[in-house]
């Protein structure tokens, strides 16, 4: 037995237009468009400077030898 939670109407007609926050909409816009460009500049600079390990110095050093495995 399917639950029924509201009443259908079946005349056609579309439900009522709730107008919303042009502030909202705005901010919903905005905010994530801001948040794209900061890191489109980020990687841009780095991309042009070249990645540096003196610009990164929590990278490892790279080895220059494999690790020794015990046998």
């Amino acid at each position: 037995m399917p639950l029924q939670t509201g009443r259908r109407s079946n005349d056609g007609s579309e439900p009522q237009q709730v107008c919303g926050s042009n502030q909202r909409e705005l901010a919903w816009t905005t905010i994530p468009v801001f948040i794209v460009l900061v890191l489109f500049m980020a990687t841009s600079d780095v991309a042009a400077r070249g990645w540096d390990r003196r610009s990164a110095p929590f990278l490892a050093a790279p080895r220059s030898e494999p690790p020794e495995i015990p046998l």
